[in-house]
């Protein structure tokens, strides 16, 4: 029985302030002077509660969201390109940055002007400009390709318990 100080006794899988940051309630261990099996098999639960590993799986899903859009739009660019092709009758590539000065120039205008003005003038004509001139499907497909390849599911690795004889 509780002494007069320990209030109700908490719900199975809920948590409390005292938990460490596995999941396993020290006070709650430490109250219990002679744990019946229930109260053991909630101990053992709340101590291989996976806490690390259930918010890293919601990064891995932000991550495979953002790359699914991304191939998502590339292969939209690629389509359209694609029909272009077939209806001019001669490729022409629809590059990152015509997309973007069709949807928004005053905004390219300003990224540019900031990014020489802010940041460095040399980083815009070599490497901003060159992202910005390439074909629209392969600029969104491989950053899109890498994060799908990030955010995957990884195997779960089985821990080995050694026998000691």
């Amino acid at each position: 029985m509780p002494g007069p100080l320990a209030g109700p006794a908490p719900r199975p899988g809920a948590r409390s302030l005292s938990d460490n940051c596995l999941g396993f309630n020290l006070h709650r261990a430490a109250r219990l002077a002679r744990p019946s099996p229930l109260a053991l098999s909630y101990a053992v639960a709340d101590a291989n509660r996976p806490a690390v590993r259930r918010h890293r799986r919601g990064h891995n899903m932000i991550t495979r969201i953002i790359g699914a859009l991304l191939i998502l739009a590339a292969l939209v660019a690629a389509g359209f390109e694609l029909v272009n092709w077939i209806s001019a009758g001669s490729y022409k590539a629809v590059t990152l940055g015509g997309i973007w000065f069709a949807v928004h120039k005053a905004s390219l205008n300003a990224a540019q002007a900031g990014i020489q003005r802010y940041v460095a003038p040399w980083l815009w004509d070599p490497a901003i400009m060159w992202v910005l001139v390439q074909p629209a499907w392969a600029t969104l497909g491989v950053p899109g390709a890498l994060l799908l390849w990030l955010g995957r599911p990884r195997k779960r690795r089985r821990r080995r318990r050694f026998r000691r004889d």
